[in-house]
């Protein structure tokens, strides 16, 4: 059943649980473009302040209906433009990152215990880490540099 709720500091619109958006006096619905660049939904509104101002849609979803201010907004499907609350969660930016690139790369996992990403490979039957990083992209970088290094090949992707 799709709800509506006021978006902070845009008292003029609602959003929906289904990611909709629409002026709270005409209850006309406010059309949703698609940036095609990045994938992500965006919608132009006028603020408290009567300025007009472009905003992600999974952004106002994050200001209306999750109490927490800390983290990301991670589409669980992996969908950028499916702004629908069933499909939002608020994670870390180290989760945010492990969901969005995946395991694109062999060797980088996300240690839970410290949240950081641990760059490692398997050889000859042992584990060998390369150590723990903040980010996936720190880890990759190295990663890659030991595939180099080691095997004398190139990895691409992120």
């Amino acid at each position: 059943m799709e709800t509506w709720k006021v978006i902070y500091n845009f008292n003029k619109y609602e959003i929906s649980t289904l990611g909709r958006i629409r002026n709270i006096r005409t209850k006309g619905i406010r059309r949703i473009n698609t940036n095609t660049t990045n994938g992500y939904s965006y919608v132009s509104l006028k603020n408290n302040d009567l300025k007009s101002i472009n905003k992600a849609v999974h952004k106002l979803m994050h200001m209306t209906y999750f109490t927490s201010i800390d983290g990301e907004v991670n589409h669980i499907d992996s969908i950028k433009s499916n702004n629908k609350l069933s499909n939002l969660e608020i994670v870390s930016k180290n989760k945010n990152e492990l969901h969005k690139y995946g395991s694109k790369i062999r060797g980088i996992r996300l240690r839970k215990d410290c949240n950081r990403f641990e760059a490692r490979i398997k050889t000859y039957g042992l584990e060998v880490s390369f150590g723990l990083y903040r980010t996936y992209e720190e880890a990759v970088i190295v990663i890659k540099e030991v595939y180099k290094e080691w095997y004398n090949i190139s990895i691409e992707g992120k």
